[in-house]
């Protein structure tokens, strides 16, 4: 795998991690409260608007973890892996646990992290019509494989 033509085993595994943010369908916790999951300095006025997008309140910052709903810890899971500034977003069902109005914000907020950043996004859905919003190629893994969705079998 290449990275600005660079093999990934050129890259130390926390380089590598800082360039490929991947943000799993069930993100993981290893502190009690939000903000420490920030490690990365953020500017707290692109915090803020990020937040405001995802349609969150500043106050979830200082929130407890166990506190948040499924939908909320998903949207401050996508705030924490765009902080890093990674060029490759792996996003594996970042809305799965979303109402309709909070996926699209996430869409919109991904979208504009893309056109900023110049970053490649990997989004994996099961819903087609979001597939039709957030991608210009489809792909299928079918029988071990990836196939252009076109000749993928139904």
């Amino acid at each position: 795998m290449l990275l600005d033509d660079v093999t990934s085993k050129n890259y130390s595994g926390s380089q590598w991690r800082q360039r490929v943010g991947y943000l799993p369908a069930i993100s993981q916790w290893w502190g009690d409260g939000v903000r420490e999951h920030f490690i990365h300095t953020i500017d707290p006025s692109l915090l803020a608007a990020w937040l405001n997008t995802l349609a969150l309140d500043e106050a979830i910052l200082d929130a407890p973890i166990s506190t948040l709903s499924s939908g909320e810890r998903q949207r401050v899971a996508l705030l924490r892996l765009l902080a890093n500034q990674p060029q490759v977003l792996l996003l594996d069902e970042p809305t799965a646990s979303l109402d309709h109005d909070n996926t699209l914000r996430v869409e919109k907020l991904v979208a504009a992290y893309q056109a900023q950043h110049r970053c490649v996004a990997i989004w994996v859905s099961h819903d087609p019509a979001q597939l039709q919003r957030v991608a210009a190629r489809h792909f299928a893994i079918e029988q071990g494989g990836l196939r252009p969705l076109a000749e993928a079998q139904a």
